[in-house]
Parts: C-alpha cells; structure tokens; sequence
C-alpha cells in the first residue's frame, strides 16, 4: 500500500483546519505516490485506514495552552512510543487521535512507522479562520513532512 499523509481537523473551526488545510495543500505535488486522507470527524476511522501502511504521517492542530509556539512530531510503530493527549488533551470528538493511537497499539493494528505532527493553535471557534500564527507554519509543517518521507523512503 501507499504511504498515506493524513489531514485531522474541523475546517470551520479556527486553527483546528490547519491539518486539512496542508493535506489539501500538498495532494496535488503527491498525487500518485501517495495517499492522502482528510477527518473531521471520528478520529477511529484511522484505525482501519492505516493499518496495513508501511509509512502514515498525521498533522493535526493541538491546544497550546502552555503558549508554547512549539510545533509536535512524534514517532509511533508496532509497540513504540507514547502517545500524547491520551487523556486530557484537547480534542472535539469523544475519542481523540492520543487514544486512537493507544488503542490501534493496543489492537496491533497501528502502521509500521506512524508520525503525528502537532501544530499549536489557540484558536478553536467555530465560523473562524486559522491564525495567522498557525498559518505561518505551513512552509516549516510541509518541510517536516518531505523530511520525515525522505527518511522513511530513502528518497
């Protein structure tokens, strides 16, 4: 299967749609050689999409309530890493991509290398646009996604 860059975010609700935003981004330039996926709602959905994937790479927007200004990137595999927000964290849904995460590991059902990319935001209104700070890290997210690609890859 096609390593897959997945887009997590509500598109109506301020620096949440910074996610979608990039994935939509950067479809077109990977057209082919990837897949690529937007969720905005049910973050369980991944479980079934990712599973078989040699590489998975997620960008998601997180609350930075500690201001900060941090850009996340964890590293995930077959029994490696933690996961963040895995209670407590910020999410709009009931189960959110920390305890996704946990529970695709605890299923054995997580990629081979899954990388999640976490974006401070602060602005999570509904009927917003993104921030121009969480804007002005598109360039550096898209950066860390060819790097983290062409390390996976050998490119």
């Amino acid at each position: 299967m096609k390593p897959l860059i997945v887009g997590v975010g509500q598109p109506l609700r301020g620096d949440d749609s910074i996610g979608p935003l990039i994935v939509r981004g950067i479809s077109q330039e990977i057209a082919g050689e990837f897949d690529t996926l937007l969720v905005s709602g049910d973050p369980l959905e991944l479980l079934d999409v990712w599973q078989e994937r040699s590489l998975v790479v997620i960008v998601d927007a997180y609350a930075d309530e500690a201001n900060t200004n941090n850009l996340r990137h964890w590293q995930f595999g077959k029994g490696e890493g933690e996961a963040p927000f895995v209670t407590g964290g910020f999410s709009s849904h009931m189960i959110g991509l920390g305890e996704t995460i946990e529970l695709g590991r605890n299923l054995e059902r997580l990629p081979e290398s899954l990388h999640l990319i976490g974006i401070p935001g602060r602005r999570f209104v509904v009927g917003e646009d993104p921030g121009e700070e969480v804007l002005s890290r598109i360039s550096e997210v898209r950066e860390l996604i060819g790097k983290i690609i062409e390390e996976a890859l050998g490119a």
